[in-house]
């Protein structure tokens, strides 16, 4: 078994997928806001700090839980030789989920 494979390596490629995800979520935030910004000029940035804060921990329980199937495929022993399988499998039910 080569030293890229298996379960543990696997979570961390889906947690790698999580991140992207919860970057781009910040980035559409990042976005209204700008878009947005006559609506918001007038709060205090600890306001708009907060509303970030407070949508990171919304988004990160809405990503892990339409994660949750992905990570639990992880979880199910592979033949070494599917693993490339495996990524683009992932990945476009990742995409599908999201």
């Amino acid at each position: 078994m080569g030293p890229m494979f298996g379960a543990s390596y696997r979570l961390v490629q889906i947690f790698i997928l999580v991140l992207w995800t919860l970057l781009f979520y910040t980035l559409v935030r990042a976005e209204f806001l700008i878009w947005n910004w006559s609506l918001f000029q007038n709060k205090a940035w600890q306001d708009i700090l907060l509303a970030f804060v407070v949508g990171w921990r919304f988004d990160l329980s809405a990503v892990l839980s339409v994660t949750a199937p992905v990570i639990l495929i992880t979880f199910v022993p592979w033949p070494e030789s599917w693993q490339k399988y495996w990524h683009y499998g992932v990945l476009v039910l990742f995409c599908l989920l999201h």
